[in-house]
């Protein structure tokens, strides 16, 4: 009697997790696809931001606070990539749980609005601090994601460069 009752029990269970919707393992959908190519998009313009904060430049008062808005806004994005991360790169890892993936829409535009402050502030000074001829225009197309394809968040608004944030 004792046995039918675990396997009565077992049944129901199976029967009870079976029945439960599973989200499918979506590395290769669109929703993940753009987070995966947006973040590309980042690296890029952030390699280009550092690769140009790192250019000595003959200061004035004016352009060290320039230059340290732009490196606040850029850590800041940094770090939120950082927190941010975790969730889109372990989209999979949720098909093998029993509930939803967490929104990520939210945290998407968080960790990006700190990119889009320091590419504005970066263009805002473009005729003040002298970047270098071509770096420059080299920083434009990796922030604006000439070499990448318009770089757009989840919903397919352009996340920075012409139509930014």
């Amino acid at each position: 009697m004792q046995p039918l009752r675990v396997l009565v029990l077992l049944a129901s269970y199976a029967s009870i997790i079976n029945a439960l919707k599973q989200p499918t393992c979506d590395d290769n959908g669109p929703e993940a696809r753009a987070l995966f190519h947006s973040t590309a998009c980042a690296r890029s313009c952030l390699a280009a931001l550092e690769d140009q904060l790192s250019t000595p430049t003959a200061g004035t008062i004016t352009k060290e606070l320039q230059l340290h808005t732009i490196r606040e806004s850029y850590i800041n994005f940094a770090t939120a990539v950082e927190n941010f991360e975790p969730v889109q790169d372990r989209l999979c890892q949720w098909q093998r749980l029993v509930k939803f993936p967490p929104r990520t829409l939210e945290t998407h535009d968080r960790a990006w609005r700190p990119l889009g402050q320091a590419w504005e502030v970066m263009r805002a000074v473009e005729g003040v601090v002298n970047w270098g001829g071509s770096g420059m225009r080299e920083l434009q197309a990796a922030c604006e994601g000439a070499s990448l394809g318009k770089c757009k968040d989840i919903r397919g608004k352009v996340v920075y460069g012409r139509d930014e944030l």
